[in-house]
């Protein structure tokens, strides 16, 4: 037993320092992601998202199996309700991926 926490422990250990942080909207928006994941060219984009609703930025694994697509819309939300939309999007995003880590779920 001893043995499988020590190595759970590394491996999250590990995991931890193989990240890098992603950057967008001049640094408003940023977030942690493996270090091998690296921005995909709109070559990519496109076979990836053939539909042609494809996120404006996607960043991924260099056999494009693993991937996180993003964009910024303009939608207009009253101010009073950012940290109701905050909420909702975070419980969202923690049922989508499960065992997500918030190092800072802020406005």
């Amino acid at each position: 037993m001893k043995k499988i926490l020590l190595a759970s422990t590394l491996l999250i250990f590990t995991i931890q320092l193989s990240a890098k942080t992603h950057t967008l909207d001049d640094g408003k928006i940023s977030f942690e992601a493996n270090d091998e994941f690296q921005t995909f060219s709109q070559e990519i984009i496109d076979k990836k998202y053939p539909s042609k609703r494809a996120p404006k930025f996607v960043i991924g694994t260099k056999s494009t199996k693993t991937s996180i697509g993003f964009d910024i819309k303009n939608n207009k939300i009253e101010e009073a309700n950012l940290d109701d939309f905050r909420k909702g999007m975070s419980e969202s995003f923690d049922k989508i991926i499960p065992g997500i880590v918030w190092i800072k779920n802020e406005l």
